[in-house]
């Protein structure tokens, strides 16, 4: 039983996640072609004969080239990525124009994928192919072989013996992953991706006519890979709920669109999947909020080998839902936005199916939210406005969710105005470091040495507390990450570590406040803060500055209980090693570091960031501070925005919080307090210019304020007016009312606990689950109140964040450092990767695959593999020890840390 399986039997999760059953299905035993070639597919892919550039088109070519310069295309490439586009070229103009010689040339190439490996007729495939690097190749060789078996089936030339021979490798294949494959039953992974896509496709291609081992795979298929493992990761508390991928986004592209191809594979067979519909359409709505608003690039979100801040843009995920089990009209968005961002796949098949599925292509409606909460991962993507003069930002919240290539920064950050990204996250490949980031570093004891300041990889209970975007755009989110420093069985000695992110767009401009508070108790343990930028910073009083572009950016301290704000230039280099957590260098040219430590054992800083033009002056940020009470006032041209506080380190609501600030602003209140449903009651006066408010827990059985933040507007004579709220398709089939992603159930590790919505009157739907609306208006403010609710903005999914991911990826004890050399086929891919004799030797201690608790990697994951010769091959270095003592017990730990930390891959996206 899995890691992931015991974490939900264990949360009671399990039981709620909807399983198929080999009973209610038999294997696929009708005609072929059994993979997506129903016949309006096929009319599709015709009509795109001869057509310049088209999909079809660019896969004939391929094809032709291959045929006619053979020497050309005699190399597989990483993992044999090239011979499968050269496949699947021939592959998809074989199927659109019946060209004789695209057959033969396909079949030519399927014959290559069944048995050699880099070169064609090496004959250094076969049987084990699909186990070099731990498995990666699985989704090389093994699905597009399953594709040609099923689109070839009755072509002219293929023979039984051929079938026969494939049926063989197919078996071969899937029982290699099935007893040894990496991260095979991990949701967000983006080995379990190849692995649940080349089984998918095997079990249909094959059906029946693999007599008891089709059936086997069948078993396997429905049972286990989409009936458990991603039936909870598709799920609305699952780790791909609202279109993201954990990995980031070098990682994602290409397994969301295994994902939604095997679905669609599963459903044109007689099993639907439940909830692949909405995480299509998702896939949408994310992608579309993560476009930066003038260069179009997406959020890395994770691992990346890009010098640049963010990334171009790959189609997959829009191709996941036109050729995918999204709706028609989130199809439609996506052909639209294919269309206006001029993209194309690197795989002809993938674009062919798109182009195949022909409908309507349609803008996101003017009133689609602007924010989306990806609540799986807890990346909230949200911006001014859609147009290309306007502030985006990136808020990220997350416990660690997979074993490979997601960072360790809970309460990371970025900010774009217009063309120029002016706060980045630079982190190098492979960081394990949070100080390579935006997000806060504690000093932590409770870690295991060479650790702190970093977060770590074992907190269960890191969560977005709330995100909610108001209709004047205002957007503001809070993150809990003091989990981030437990250990295992070992509690955080981080009683509380709390950030308030406020994002404030001001037309073409725009500010953000960060307030951070954290409990360290101790005073030799302190907060450490930094944000990034590409531009010179150059510092003056407390406040620093930069050019980036067309852009002005300052980084100003309202308020810090102790420490003194510093800039630096950035270190560089492409990667960190993989036992420094405290690594700080940028892989991006250039760039400064705003950087403040700030002391315990209680730490409190008040920031505000703020984007304008060049030219433009940024105007008097003011400090608030009262008895109970700190904030400031950010100047806007519409109206002012005061962010209140109250000063409490541990930032929790008191009984009632009492404070002063301007008449005529929009108010934001991060510590309500609140009643048991998350309301809050507002009391206003006038005094001169300013308001004296008081905001109390609400008091009825109706009415109230969504207190998870308070945005509420005051007027000159301090009345209320509400701000109204923003709604929209969640990326289901119905809306979603309240908090982004305060609606639903969650466990420990969502993002917030059994919470009710108010907001705007309707269901809670979308992606959430058992969630519940207060009704009425967004402006309904309760009996006697003089104030109304700001309302709020769903994000594009909703529901909960209860994670279905690994957990803690990483070590107990002890850190382990290795550096890998060479460059890995065309692709440049790196993996780190030790086996049970190296670790013996680096740690001075013999270890057998018993030393392995339940749960872990099996022996059979770490036996074989130190290094790959493919394509350039990658070399494995020594690594080096260190741990919490001398101890048998802590050298098992620290050897646990290499293998939980061993592999830093760059993947084909």
């Amino acid at each position: 039983m899995s890691k992931l399986h015991r974490r939900l039997l264990a949360s009671g999760l399990l039981a709620s996640i909807p399983a198929l059953s080999i009973n209610a299905f038999a294997a696929p035993s009708g005609a072929h072609p059994r993979l997506w070639l129903d016949a309006t597919t096929k009319q599709g892919l015709s009509a795109q004969v001869g057509i310049a550039n088209s999909p079809v088109t660019r896969g004939a070519e391929r094809c032709s080239a291959a045929r006619n310069s053979p020497s050309d295309y005699d190399d597989g490439g990483w993992q044999g990525f090239e011979f499968v586009t050269t496949l699947s070229g021939c592959l998809v103009s074989w199927e659109a124009s019946g060209n004789a010689d695209d057959l033969a040339t396909a079949l030519k190439y399927f014959n290559v994928l069944l048995d050699d490996y880099q070169k064609v007729g090496d004959g250094g495939g076969g049987d084990n192919v699909v186990s070099h690097d731990s498995g990666y190749a699985m989704r090389t060789f093994a699905p597009y072989s399953a594709i040609a078996y099923d689109w070839l089936h009755d072509a002219p030339g293929v023979t039984e013996e051929l079938r026969a021979h494939a049926r063989e490798r197919f078996n071969a294949w899937i029982t290699y992953y099935t007893d040894n494959g990496y991260l095979k039953d991990l949701a967000g992974a983006n080995y379990e991706a190849g692995y649940a896509v080349a089984s998918t496709l095997i079990a249909i291609a094959e059906g029946s006519e693999a007599g008891s081992n089709g059936d086997a795979h069948w078993s396997t298929v429905t049972n286990t890979i989409w009936g458990k493992d991603l039936a909870g990761g598709l799920g609305t508390s699952g780790v791909l709920a609202g279109g993201d991928w954990p990995e980031g986004w070098q990682y994602g592209p290409l397994s969301v669109l295994e994902h939604a191809l095997a679905a669609r594979a599963m459903a044109d067979n007689g099993v639907s999947i439940p909830g692949a519909d909405t995480w299509a359409n998702s896939l949408v709505l994310r992608f579309a909020n993560d476009l930066t608003p003038v260069t179009h690039q997406v959020y890395a979100a994770g691992d990346s080998d890009n010098t640049t801040p963010n990334r171009d843009p790959d189609n997959s995920p829009l191709i996941a839902a036109i050729a995918g089990p999204a709706s028609d009209q989130a199809k439609s968005w996506a052909r639209k936005l294919n269309a206006d961002l001029g993209l194309k796949n690197d795989n002809p098949l993938f674009d062919g199916l798109a182009m195949a599925r022909t409908g309507a292509s349609a803008a996101l409606p003017s009133d689609t939210p602007t924010n989306h909460l990806a609540t799986g991962t807890g990346n909230w993507y949200m911006r001014g406005s859609f147009d290309p003069n306007t502030v985006w930002s990136v808020f990220q919240c997350s416990r660690r969710l997979v074993d490979d290539h997601q960072h360790n920064d809970a309460g990371n950050w970025v900010l774009t105005r217009g063309a120029d990204d002016l706060v980045v996250d630079p982190s190098p490949y492979g960081t394990v470091s949070t100080l390579s980031s935006n997000a806060p570093a504690v000093d932590s004891n409770s870690l295991p040495d060479g650790y702190s300041p970093s977060q770590g990889y074992w907190g269960q209970k890191t969560k977005l507390d709330w995100a909610r975007q108001s209709s004047s755009g205002v957007a503001s989110g809070r993150c809990d990450y003091a989990d981030q420093f437990a250990r295992d069985d070992v509690a955080s000695d981080v009683s509380r570590a709390v950030r308030d992110f406020v994002l404030v767009p001001d037309g073409d401009s725009g500010e953000v406040v960060l307030i951070d508070r954290v409990v360290t108790g101790d005073a030799s343990r302190s907060l450490h803060l930094r944000v990034r930028t590409p531009g010179t910073f150059s510092l003056a009083s407390n406040r620093a500055s930069a050019t980036v572009g067309g852009s002005s950016l300052a980084v100003e301290r309202v308020y810090s209980s102790s420490g003194t704000p510093s800039v630096r230039a950035l270190p560089q280099g492409t990667e960190c090693d993989s036992s420094d957590h405290a690594c700080d260098l940028s892989r991006i040219a250039g760039g400064t570091e705003y950087r403040i430590d700030v002391t315990g054992p209680s730490a409190m800083a008040i920031h505000v960031i703020a984007a304008r033009g060049s030219n433009a002056s940024v105007g008097v940020h003011t400090q608030l501070a009262g008895d109970g009470y700190r904030g400031v006032v950010i100047p806007r041209a519409s109206s002012p925005v005061a962010v209140i506080t109250n000063d409490a380190p541990s930032a929790t609501p008191a009984s009632s919080l009492s404070y002063t600030a301007p008449a005529g602003a929009l108010h934001v209140v991060v510590d309500a307090p609140v009643d048991a449903n998350g309301k809050s009651d507002v009391t206003a006066t006038q005094d001169g210019s300013n308001c004296r408010v008081q905001v109390t827990p609400h008091a009825g059985s109706s009415g109230g304020y969504d207190g998870a933040p308070l945005i509420v507007r005051l007027s000159s004579s301090c009345e209320a007016q509400d701000d109204g709220a923003q709604t929209s398709s969640s990326g289901g089939s119905s809306t979603s009312s309240g908090s982004a992603g305060t609606g639903g159930s969650s466990a420990s590790s969502g993002t917030g606990g059994t919470s009710t919505s108010s907001g705007t009157a309707g269901t809670s739907a979308g992606t959430g689950d058992n969630a519940t609306s207060s009704g009425g208006s967004s402006s309904d403010s309760g009996s006697g109140d003089t104030s109304s609710d700001d309302g709020s903005t769903p994000s594009a999914t909703g529901g909960s964040s209860t994670d279905t991911g690994s957990g803690g990826s990483s070590a107990q004890g002890g850190t382990t450092s290795a550096r890998t050399g060479g460059t890995a086929g065309t692709a440049g891919r790196r993996h780190r990767r030790f086996s049970w004799q190296q670790v013996s030797s680096a740690f001075g201690v013999k270890l057998s695959p018993q030393t392995v608790s339940p749960g872990e990697p099996e022996a059979s994951d770490l036996s074989n593999v130190s290094s790959e010769d493919a394509g350039g091959g990658c070399s494995v270095a020594s690594t080096s020890t260190g741990g919490p003592g001398s101890t048998l017990a802590g050298l098992v730990l620290g050897a646990l840390a290499v293998l939980r930390q061993r592999r830093r891959r760059i993947a084909v996206s």
